[in-house]
């Protein structure tokens, strides 16, 4: 089984990005954060995370939708 190396963090909410970067960090985990869905797209197409964390409700982006 592979390890989990790699996290995307994607939630509007700036405190929340910073609070789960920084705890996932601190565990050695490498961390990427995106405050909308478009940005999250094109880093999960860029770094290939291993997880998604996703707020399921953003202005204009909804993960229920997508």
């Amino acid at each position: 089984m592979t390890a989990i190396n790699r996290i995307l963090i994607v939630d509007d909410e700036d405190n929340v990005r910073r609070m789960l970067s920084t705890a996932f960090a601190l565990q050695g985990f490498e961390t990427n954060c995106a405050n909308n869905g478009r940005t999250a797209l094109h880093l999960f197409a860029d770094i290939h995370p291993d997880v998604v964390l996703m707020d399921i409700r953003m202005p204009r982006w909804t993960a229920s939708r997508h």
